[in-house]
């Protein structure tokens, strides 16, 4: 009884994180690879040696499908198993930059600084490129700025906005020839740097479709235009449509944006969303991911020796959410937040109602909100959605066809439909599957309080 008192006090102690901060500094590559990710990195790594001529690939995921993830742990692997050269650039925390071009050849020169390249000539040549490349816009701003610093009067400063500009496109005009010899120099000098590299250098570039859409357009433009060699490979991770999108907001609607993306983009590839259902119809991987995700947020501190419930209610809810990753579509992310949704839910018994309205939450926020305000149709609305879930090719008292059948009930005997749990045909008998006992009535309510806090404190 004391020891059993002194597990109690020690777990209380403990307290379970909600968020959690992703450590981007990978050890070994594809530690911890659930999905398998390592059998496509090895069949992508296949075209990467093989691009002596150098190349353009996208690889292609909506937003949470563990691109970054994926990016990472590849260029560890190209690093450390392959012997490549490996820049990894997080576009989107340097959006800021001026221009793309000093970005991706900063991160270059960073990357190759080494006593076999001359990097002084380097860097020489990039800052003339950048001198070339500065807008028009720019450099009157830089001036200007300087005038209203020193207090010049408004008429002056518009005078020398006038002057600065003809003088600048002059100059422009004049060093047409000098600024295109400078191009072709760098152009040169990144030939040399990349043709003495016996693989291709491979130049990660992630965050693509979340920059401004200026600069991620600015980002496959300078790429094609300034550094497309032999022997350098980048490699895009981007959300395709989102791109699109951004090339449209650029150059306006009437652009073909997929065609356009085609023209900088030799290869795309997208990235598999390998957690769906086997053959034998088990989805081992989303539970493997699930359960991961669980002890990332300290879920083995949170024991209940008084009960002894908390591996049952993990596993529960393991089991019932893996059914609505694949039943809704829910990305990596997805499953990050409804793991983290459980664990603020604090639970303490079966309560199958939680997975499911969980989902419902992240992937169909209008109907858990209509739920929430304990709409009947609502609850119509959501029994049809769950009769829809079920595979006429099993037998209805199989998992998942029974969970779903019960959920389905569940909604039918909240509003009145059935009067009692005796007239619900399969929760009257499995119900204790997915609650902590026999059931007598279902009160969704109590469930969406876990979840989002009720606005009366009394």
């Amino acid at each position: 009884m004391e020891k059993n008192l002194s597990n109690i006090q020690e777990s209380n102690k403990k307290q379970v994180p909600l968020t959690i901060r992703r450590n981007n500094q990978i050890k070994n590559a594809f530690d911890g690879d659930v999905l398998e990710r390592r059998k496509t990195a090895k069949i992508l790594t296949k075209y990467i040696e093989r691009l002596k001529a150098g190349a353009v690939l996208a690889i292609d995921a909506p937003w949470g499908e563990g691109k970054t993830w994926f990016g990472l742990n590849w260029a560890k692997q190209l690093e450390d198993e392959y012997g490549h050269k490996v820049v990894y650039i997080n576009s989107f925390k340097q959006d800021y930059i001026e221009d793309a071009f000093i970005l991706i050849a900063s991160e270059i020169q960073n990357a190759l600084d080494n006593k076999k390249i001359n990097t002084l000539n380097f860097k020489e040549k990039a800052t003339n490129v950048i001198n070339a490349y500065i807008p028009v816009a720019s450099k009157i701003l830089i001036r200007t700025l300087g005038r209203l610093i020193l207090n010049t009067a408004e008429q002056e400063v518009n005078q020398e906005i006038a002057d600065t500009t003809s003088s600048i496109i002059k100059e422009k005009i004049n060093n047409y020839s000098e600024d295109k010899s400078s191009v072709e120099s760098f152009i040169n000098e990144l030939k040399t740097i990349c043709a003495n590299e016996e693989k291709p250098i491979v130049i990660f570039i992630d965050e693509l479709d979340r920059c401004k859409p200026t600069f991620a357009v600015q980002i496959i433009e300078r790429i094609k235009h300034l550094f497309d060699v032999p022997n350098l490979v980048f490699v895009l991770l981007l959300h395709r449509k989102q791109l699109e999108n951004a090339i449209i907001g650029v150059y306006g609607k009437g652009t073909d944006a997929q065609t356009y993306l085609g023209k900088f983009i030799n290869l795309f590839f997208c990235l598999p969303k390998n957690y769906t259902r086997n053959e034998d119809q088990s989805i081992s991987q989303v539970s493997t991911f699930i359960t991961n995700e669980l002890k990332r947020y300290g879920y083995e501190t949170c024991v209940y020796p008084e009960t002894n419930l908390k591996d049952q209610i993990a596993d529960n809810f393991k089991n019932e959410l893996s059914e609505w990753v694949i039943a809704k579509r829910m990305s990596l992310r997805d499953i990050e937040h409804a793991c983290a949704l459980f664990i603020m839910s604090n639970i303490r018994k079966k309560d199958g109602l939680l997975s499911y309205l969980i989902a419902l939450k992240i992937k169909e926020k209008d109907l858990y909100n209509r739920l929430l305000l304990d709409e009947k149709e609502a609850h119509r609305e959501a029994a049809n959605n769950l009769s829809k879930l079920i595979n006429n090719d099993y037998d209805i008292k199989e998992w998942p066809n029974l969970y779903f059948k019960m959920l389905e009930e569940c909604h039918f005997l909240h509003i009145g439909s059935f009067k009692t749990v005796h007239d619900c045909q399969y929760l009257k008998n499995h119900s204790k599957r997915i609650f902590d006992t026999k059931i007598t009535s279902v009160d969704f309510r109590e469930t969406l309080n876990k979840i989002d806090l009720p606005l009366e404190i009394k």
